[in-house]
């Protein structure tokens, strides 16, 4: 009878944990709206219409040259860190003002229009639509992020599927650690379970 209390309790403890898992789970197998909701969006390129010479002697270990609607990029990896330059005069690039952002974004957009709308707020690094995506741009490698209200409601289904419920690493970890716990009990204790009636009933 201990058996069968114990073998209870936790499968009452760990019935919702294993509900929202098994939900989840369906529809991480299914996939449903991941089309969207991870959609890649990249700055539109031009034909490269200008020579560019580049210099011989550089650190440089990766070279990228662009042409967005902004004019002409040079992406280079220099020291283990990306830098964003002018093809012609290798200076570092600035970042772009609110006007080029927009500009830049908006051409980018202009692919999906029923996924991205048009910008309706401008911040430092990104824009908002009125579709409600934020989009992101990390000036040193020119590329572009998007989120929406179904890529967000996703990564939440995520944080429930892997116990992160506490918003802290840590201590997610540690409620991780105690539903995996909590699942070899039930396992053991079922089984135990099992076995104790399998000799009842041969006895």
């Amino acid at each position: 009878m201990k058996i069968e209390r114990i073998h209870r309790t936790i499968g009452i403890v760990m019935l919702v944990p294993l509900l929202l898992w098994a939900a989840t789970g369906l529809v991480f197998l299914t996939k449903t709206g991941y089309g969207d909701a991870y959609t890649q969006l990249e700055p539109k390129l031009y034909p490269i219409e200008r020579q560019i010479r580049l210099p011989e002697d550089t650190r440089w270990s990766q070279v990228k040259v662009m042409r967005t609607i902004l004019g002409y990029h040079l992406i280079v990896l220099q020291d283990g860190r990306w830098v964003h330059l002018d093809p012609f005069t290798f200076s570092e690039q600035p970042n772009p003002n609110a006007e080029e952002l927009n500009i830049l974004i908006s051409d980018a957009m202009s692919t999906n229009k029923a996924r991205f709308g048009v910008i309706t707020e401008t911040g430092k690094n990104g824009v908002i639509t009125d579709t409600d995506v934020q989009i992101t741009l990390d000036w040193a490698t020119l590329a572009l992020q998007q989120s929406g209200r179904d890529t967000r409601f996703i990564n939440l289904l995520y944080q429930i599927h892997y116990l992160q419920w506490l918003g802290s690493p840590k201590l997610d970890k540690v409620l991780g650690a105690m539903g995996i716990v909590g699942l070899l009990l039930l396992t053991v204790y079922g089984f135990a379970l099992y076995a104790k009636r399998v000799l009842s009933n041969r006895n």
